[in-house]
């Protein structure tokens, strides 16, 4: 395929000229071959996403949609307004299939870097129409999150820094991403950290009560084949010291292992809310792509009334 061979060549060529370009000043790349490097990008994209995955490099993808961002802000002045609408356009086309295929993480693996270009082209030209755009990153931002990767936040943040200037993000922050955002202001992004520490040390402390119940085992067992054998001698209405002093310490044992499953007990509860937090948040993400999509389904259409406009799992 092409692709992996003379498009990867020139792909190469264009990187390694773009690196030694930025280490000196971006805009010293005459608008030409900046569209030229472009379309290119944009061409190996596309075969790119449509390639068997296990021969696909995502870091480098990652890394030249972060090359074309960079291309949009350094080079916007230079490059007609019509070249980076026609980029929009093969970006949205791209991301659009990740939308029917969801187990091909190279499409949200990438939405992160594809929400940074879609932000530098709105900055640069807010007269656009993003709403497809913008419903794609919605749809990535609730894949990401329900996948419990960290990179959810880094698409929101693309999206909350366009421009109000657009609609479709004005009504957005208006009204959904106002709830989001005193979400994340109130740490919402550490509630997996905090939940997989929880675990961790409900882990550790069931295996500590564990630990205890075989020594607790062990020493009750050894405590009642003394007292059977203290008994056959003819002793047992004779107290044992060292009987009572192994009693003492498994009831020592007993108390230990009490405390260690009220702690157990404790975090689990507060694993509970950390999870249901989780899940408060995620159906407020719904909430704005649901929202967001109706609203543009009553603007192409205003006596629209249904709301199954949306995969199950939107």
């Amino acid at each position: 395929m092409a692709y992996f061979g003379e498009s990867r060549s020139i792909i190469q060529a264009h990187r390694l000229e773009l690196s030694e370009a930025f280490a000196k000043n971006g805009n010293c790349i005459l608008p030409e071959r900046a569209v030229q490097i472009l379309h290119d990008y944009l061409d190996y994209l596309e075969q790119a996403f449509t390639t068997d995955s296990r021969k696909i490099d995502i870091g480098e993808i990652q890394e030249m949609l972060l090359e074309v961002a960079c291309i949009i802000r350094s080079s916007n002045a230079s490059i007609h307004a019509e070249e980076h609408k026609r980029l929009l356009e093969r970006l949205i086309a791209i991301y659009s299939k990740g939308l029917v295929h969801e187990e091909n993480e190279r499409f949200s693996i990438t939405a992160p870097d594809y929400a940074d270009v879609v932000e530098a082209i709105s900055i640069n030209h807010p007269g656009y129409d993003y709403s497809e755009a913008v419903g794609q990153l919605l749809y990535y931002l609730n894949l990401l999150y329900r996948h419990r990767k960290g990179s959810w936040k880094t698409v929101y943040d693309h999206i909350l820094s366009m421009p109000n200037s657009i609609l479709s993000i004005k009504n957005l922050k208006d009204s959904h991403l106002q709830k989001i955002h005193r979400w994340v202001e109130e740490g919402v992004q550490n509630l997996f950290e905090i939940r997989r520490d929880l675990r961790h040390r409900i882990d550790e402390l069931g295996a500590s009560v564990s630990k205890l119940s075989l020594q607790i085992e062990r020493e009750e067992a050894g405590i009642a084949e003394e007292s059977r054998s203290w008994c056959l001698q003819g002793l047992c209405n004779i107290a044992s010291l060292d009987l009572e002093r192994k009693k003492r310490a498994v009831a020592i044992l007993h108390g230990k292992r009490n405390q260690l499953l009220d702690q157990q007990h404790d975090k689990r509860q507060i694993a509970n809310l950390i999870e249901l937090n989780i899940s408060e948040f995620e159906n407020s993400l719904k909430e704005a792509r649901r929202a967001f999509f109706m609203r543009q389904l009553r603007q192409l259409n205003p006596l629209t009334t249904s709301t199954n406009i949306l995969p199950a799992q939107a």
